[in-house]
């Protein structure tokens, strides 16, 4: 079993503050998340690295750090309110499934 850890990260003016979540998921399973809306959102796998992943074109504004294996998303404008999938693979050839549920909350981890 992998736990998809979930890693936001709220910049501050005064400094930076973070909040988490962990999930736990076995491969091919699907996983609903509450994400933020307003701020970017870092999703990783642990013991294991994000090598690339799937979205519904203009639903997510994203980057993948394929050195660590990091994915950062925002929803995008157009769904921030409404919940859609993100279809994540890894290098060791894990995939995940990961409905994400846009809220107005600070960054989740």
């Amino acid at each position: 079993m992998y736990k998809i850890v979930l890693i936001t990260t709220l910049f501050c003016f005064s400094g930076i503050s973070q909040a988490g979540v962990r999930k736990n998921v076995t491969d091919n399973e699907l996983v609903t998340i509450n994400l933020s809306n307003k701020d970017p959102n870092v999703i990783s796998v642990s013991n294991d690295r994000i090598e690339r992943f799937s979205a519904v074109k203009g639903a997510v504004i994203s980057h993948l750090d394929a050195k660590q294996g990091v994915l950062t998303l925002k929803p995008s404008n157009a769904v921030s309110n409404e919940p859609f999938s993100v279809m994540i693979f890894t290098e060791a050839g894990k995939r995940y499934t990961v409905l994400i549920v846009p809220m107005a909350i600070p960054s989740q981890d």
